[in-house]
C-alpha cells in the first residue's frame, strides 16, 4: 500500500524575525500598532514599541497612506502621539491626501494634539522613554513646512478654522506666518481678511508683528491692504495702513499672470 508522508509546514509568519511577526498588515494595510492607536490602547502601543526595537516598524503605512502617528492624531490620542514621537516615529510623513499627522490635528481642532506634535521633548520625557522602551529618540522635534495636496500648510488650516490657540502654537514653534498656500498664494493674513476674522487679524498684527510681512502678495499680486480694499473691509485697511502697509489700489484683475516661477513650487 502507498505510504503517506507528513511534512511539518511552517507558517510564513513563523519564519519572520520576532519583531516582524507583530507588524504584519491586514487587508487594509493596518498593523496591530495602527489598531492600538485607533483604540487608544496605550499599554499595547508601549508593548509594540518595545518589540519593534527600531523606528522602521513605527512608520509602516496602511492602504490610505496612514502611519500609526496619523491614526493617533485622527483619534485624538495625545499621549500615544508623544510615545510614538519619542520612539522615533517620523512626523513629516504624508498620507494619501498629503496630510501629515500635524495637518490632521489642525483639522480636528485639537490643541493638545497639536502641542504633542510640536513641543520639544523634555529631558524627563527622554529618560522615561529610555526606561520604558529601552531606547528613545535622540533628535528634537523640528517644525517642518509641508503642504498637503490641496497646497495648504498647517497655518492655513488653523487660520481657515479661525483657531487662535492652534495658530499661536504653530507660530511659537517655528511656522512661517507669511507662507502662501499653493492655489491662490494666500497668506494667513489674506485669509483672515477674506473671512473678516477680526480676532485673528489682531493676533497677526500684534503678536506676530516682528515676523509678519504685510506686503506679501497672492499669486494675483494682491497685498493684504489691496484685498481689504477690494472686499471693503475699511476697518482692516485703515489699521494696515497704520502698521505701515503701502496704500496701493487693487489691480484690475486678481489673476494677473505671475512671472515668478518659485511661486508655484
Amino acid at each position: 500500500p502507498p505510504t503517506t508522508t507528513t511534512t511539518n509546514k511552517i507558517s510564513e509568519s513563523e519564519q519572520l524575525p520576532n519583531w516582524e511577526q507583530y507588524f504584519q498588515q491586514n487587508d487594509d494595510g493596518d498593523t496591530y500598532l495602527h489598531l492600538a492607536c485607533i483604540a487608544g490602547q496605550e499599554n499595547i502601543v508601549g508593548a509594540l514599541i518595545r518589540v519593534a526595537g527600531n523606528p522602521y516598524a513605527l512608520n509602516i503605512k496602511n492602504d490610505y497612506g496612514q502611519t500609526p502617528l496619523h491614526l493617533a492624531a485622527l483619534s485624538r490620542q495625545k499621549t500615544i502621539l508623544r510615545m510614538l514621537l519619542l520612539a522615533g516615529a517620523e512626523a513629516h510623513l504624508r498620507d494619501s491626501r498629503g496630510n501629515t499627522a500635524l495637518h490632521l490635528a489642525c483639522m480636528s481642532g485639537d490643541v493638545q494634539c497639536v502641542s504633542a506634535l510640536t513641543v520639544p521633548f523634555s529631558s524627563e520625557e527622554i529618560n522615561e522613554a529610555q526606561r520604558h522602551f529601552g531606547f528613545s529618540q535622540n533628535k528634537q522635534l523640528s517644525y517642518a513646512e509641508i503642504r498637503n495636496y490641496d497646497g495648504e500648510y498647517c497655518v492655513h488650516l488653523a487660520t481657515e478654522a479661525g483657531n487662535l490657540q492652534i495658530l499661536g502654537t504653530l507660530v511659537r514653534f517655528g511656522a512661517d506666518i507669511n507662507a502662501r498656500e499653493g492655489k491662490g498664494g494666500y497668506t494667513p493674513l489674506h485669509i483672515v481678511i477674506e473671512n473678516n476674522n477680526e480676532e485673528l487679524f489682531s493676533f497677526l498684527l500684534n503678536d506676530c508683528k516682528s515676523k509678519l510681512d504685510v506686503e506679501t502678495t497672492t499669486f494675483g499680486r494682491l497685498t493684504a491692504y489691496q484685498m481689504a480694499c477690494r472686499m471693503k473691509r475699511s476697518k482692516m485697511y485703515k489699521i494696515l495702513e497704520k502698521y505701515g502697509a503701502e496704500p496701493l489700489s487693487p489691480p484690475e484683475s486678481e489673476y494677473e499672470e505671475s512671472s515668478d516661477d518659485d511661486e508655484f513650487e
